[in-house]
């Protein structure tokens, strides 16, 4: 694995003891911790494992008894009084989220460092749990613009088109209910070659009831699409037709995922890590269309804020589960989790 590592630090450490940098502006990409870095859970046995180390690493030392900052606040740490020593981390960026930067940048979108540093988190999550490569097309929602929205996480390719009627934020991307969606270009028919194949993903913040799909595509009896819940009921229709769907009168809000893991008839609705519903339909066929987010095919359009869509191959249950400890994490690093 590659990594693209920040500039280096060691004009920035120099003009730490100036005046002018007492504030700490100098060092912008830099984290400052004290004492032991909290682990993390392994969510499938359940130990406890040390924090990745391949995103961070020790580079150098400040001694607080040599010198005290101005007032000023460092990634949310109070500097003013502090007499003990603080280690500096350097993140390292991994190489698929710096080309994402780099795409957003180009389309003419921006993000902030914290944005950054919540999908540089994200990428390598995913990659650790193998699920990096089931993905084909993900949108992230960062960046408050549509121009930042439409870039794909996962390549250049199937860079997302806006319609009018949408709202972006620092939450997510909010469709009108009545005319929006973001066409993806990604088409099942030619990007999947096994019609037992696939999965659709939408982490929604919004509470809401109606006619709504909030992403897919269809053709004829024949559907790709995920259901959230369309009325009162619900569905993971990949590759069969949303006519099969099932009673479902609870929550719009969390991370969704339909999937079809190469298994003919056999689909999973899974919500916040949990298979809510097997769906048996015989059926494996996959339509000739354009996969939408915010609507399916024009038609059926959604209100649901939408902090997170993927689309790609599918998912195992545990894949799924794992899935989810990822982009709840993501969203938690947003401050934007429901």
């Amino acid at each position: 694995m590659k990594y693209n590592k920040v500039p280096s630090i060691t004009e920035s450490l120099k003009k730490v003891a100036s005046s002018e940098a007492r504030n700490m502006s100098a060092l912008p990409a830099m984290r400052f911790i004290s004492g032991v870095v909290p682990s993390r859970r392994n969510t499938v046995n359940g130990n406890r494992k040390p924090n990745r180390v391949a995103d961070k690493k020790i580079v150098g030392e400040i001694d607080w008894n040599s010198f005290a900052p101005s007032a000023g606040r460092v990634r949310g740490v109070d500097m003013l009084s502090k007499k003990e020593n603080y280690n500096i981390v350097e993140e390292i960026i991994d190489t698929d989220a710096q080309d994402y930067f780099n795409r957003i940048a180009l389309n003419g979108g921006l993000l902030t460092n914290l944005e950054k540093s919540a999908i540089n988190t994200l990428v390598l999550d995913l990659k650790e749990y193998g699920i990096w490569t089931k993905i084909k097309a993900a949108y992230p929602m960062v960046g408050s613009s549509a121009a930042a929205c439409a870039v794909n996480l996962k390549s250049s390719s199937f860079k997302g088109t806006f319609t009018s009627g949408w709202t972006f934020a620092a939450t997510g991307a909010t469709p009108n209910g009545i005319s929006a969606y973001m066409n993806t270009f990604w088409n099942p028919s030619t990007e999947i070659s096994n019609p037992n194949d696939g999965h659709l993903a939408y982490y929604s913040r919004t509470e809401s009831v109606g006619t709504y799909i909030d992403i897919g595509c269809f053709v004829g009896s024949t559907a790709f699409d995920l259901v959230i819940r369309y009325n009162n009921v619900a569905g993971a229709c990949i590759n069969m037709t949303d006519a099969n769907v099932f009673s479902y009168t609870e929550t719009t809000k969390g991370f969704f995922i339909g999937s079809q893991n190469n298994t003919p008839n056999i689909r999973k609705y899974v919500r916040d890590g949990s298979v809510i519903q097997t769906q048996s339909i015989v059926q494996n066929e996959q339509p000739n269309a354009n996969v939408f987010v915010g609507a399916r095919n024009s038609a059926f359009f959604s209100n649901r804020e939408c902090a997170f869509a993927s689309i790609g191959n599918g998912l195992s249950d545990t894949e799924a589960f794992n899935y989810n400890t990822v982009v709840q994490q993501f969203q938690t690093n947003l401050s934007r989790n429901v």
